[in-house]
């Protein structure tokens, strides 16, 4: 992965927050999914923390020799997530707000694009770190925080497509 593909993911969301209103970010097709807002808060909660979580592992060199999960390795071989629904517990589907307001989103994604930038600048500087474990996958050196940060946002790209075309019918 190169910078410009992070980027350019990125972008892809917050491009796509201009066509949306408040109203529409709102909207869940069925109350066992999320809103297009709900999945906007989503990536910037877990791609804060994979951000994290890269910082740590450039502060130390613990951990050096752990491994990722075997479906982890598949992931980053891969290079993304296979092509299909992720069931999660309906709990975690109701714990995620609702966006209030789009000038929000558009400033928290502007500003996670930044920081994304920045931290793969000072990443692609180092080359002896530490890794940190991720709760489900293993371990995960700061390079591979922000690959998994750019394959989680590819991702979730389906589940906006799908949610799309539900609130549309």
């Amino acid at each position: 992965m190169t910078l410009t593909e992070l980027e350019n993911t990125v972008d892809i969301w917050i491009i796509a927050l201009q066509k949306y209103d408040v109203s529409v970010l709102q909207t869940q097709p069925d109350s066992d999914n999320w809103s297009l807002g709900q999945v906007y808060l989503h990536i910037l909660n877990d791609t804060n923390f994979y951000m994290e979580q890269a910082g740590i592992c450039l502060s130390h060199k613990e951990n050096q020799s752990e491994k990722k999960t075997e479906f982890a390795a598949l992931l980053f071989s891969n290079n993304g997530f296979p092509d299909e629904k992720i069931e999660v517990d309906l709990l975690a589907n109701r714990t995620i707000p609702q966006p209030t307001n789009k000038a929000d989103l558009v400033e928290q994604m502007e500003q996670l694009k930044a920081s994304l930038t920045s931290l793969w600048e000072k990443v692609s500087e180092s080359s002896d770190y530490g890794k940190t474990k991720h709760p489900g996958l293993g371990y995960f050196n700061a390079r591979e925080w922000l690959e998994f940060a750019e394959m989680h946002m590819r991702h979730h790209l389906r589940q906006k497509h799908r949610i799309e075309v539900a609130i549309e019918t």
